[in-house]
Parts: C-alpha cells; sequence; structure tokens
C-alpha cells in the first residue's frame, strides 16, 4: 500500500516523498526493506573484501578489514529472512540494530582517528569512515521505512 500526499502541488495518487526531491528512474525509496538489506548487506562484504585486499597488498594482516563483511553478511541474510511476512518487523528491526552498531562503533573510531590527529593507519580511518556512511545510508533507508509503514497501518485500520 502506498501512502499519498495531496500537498506539493503533486496529484493526490503519487508516492509520498519530501517536496523537490522525486528523481526519475529507479528510487531506492521504492525497493522493499528486504530488497535493500540484501543490497547493503553486499556493499558491506564487497567494502570488507576490498579492504582485505588492499590490507594484503600492504603486507597487513587482514582480520580487522574483514568487520564491514562480518556486519554485511549478517544483514544479508536478515534481508533473505524479511522476506517472510511473519518474520519481517522483527528481522529488519534487528537489522537496524546491526547497522546501528556498524554506524556508531567506526564512526566513532573515525571521527576520534580525525580530531585527534592520531592516523598511523589512513587505510583503516577511510574503511572505517565508509562502513560508517554505508550504515548510516541504511539506517536513515530503514527509518523512513518503518515510519512509511507505521503511516499506512494508520491508513488501512482508522
Amino acid at each position: 500500500m502506498k501512502i499519498f500526499n495531496p500537498g506539493c502541488g503533486k496529484s493526490a495518487r503519487e508516492p509520498v516523498f519530501p517536496c523537490g526531491r522525486e528523481r526519475r528512474g529507479y528510487r531506492l525509496e521504492m525497493m522493499s526493506m528486504s530488497a535493500l538489506s540484501i543490497l547493503f548487506g553486499v556493499m558491506l562484504i564487497l567494502q570488507g573484501t576490498v579492504g582485505a585486499y588492499l590490507a594484503s597488498l600492504h603486507g597487513a594482516k587482514a582480520i580487522t578489514a574483514w568487520i564491514p563483511a562480518v556486519f554485511g553478511l549478517v544483514i544479508l541474510v536478515l534481508g533473505l529472512l524479511a522476506r517472510k511476512e511473519s518474520l519481517r518487523m522483527h528481522v529488519m528491526h534487528a537489522a537496524m540494530v546491526v547497522a546501528l552498531i556498524g554506524f556508531a562503533m567506526p564512526g566513532f573510531m573515525a571521527a576520534k582517528a580525525v580530531l585527534t590527529g592520531a592516523m598511523e593507519r589512513p587505510m583503516a580511518v577511510i574503511m572505517q569512515a565508509i562502513m560508517a556512511v554505508i550504515c548510516l545510508a541504511y539506517l536513515i533507508l530503514g527509518i523512513r521505512s518503518f515510519i512509511a509503514a507505521r503511516r499506512a497501518r494508520a491508513l488501512a485500520n482508522p
């Protein structure tokens, strides 16, 4: 069920998006949360794989470079589980908790390294920042989806 917005000078039959934010073509906002979870899980797995490869090129042990891949694998599995209607709400909330940890932990470490100037491993700080941004984008889309689902339930059950 789509939520419709009579405001913004648009037709009452168009999906709700903030005014002026509509884009032509494929929209992330229109994907289901299970599909978004799979997409963002794959992105984090790829980031972990690339990070481990880059670390191995410099002769470093790459065990911590796999952290984004572990978070991505968890989010991917939760996205696959969310395809089952009876599990969807609980699984998506669990995925948001994983994404919140995936944003806060590396985001804090990257910000601390940048602000204190203690960037002994700049590649690690870059990878932490990338993971934080990916998880933040997933969190934002998830929260928007939760709000839209709540509004849709409210409209369906007045």
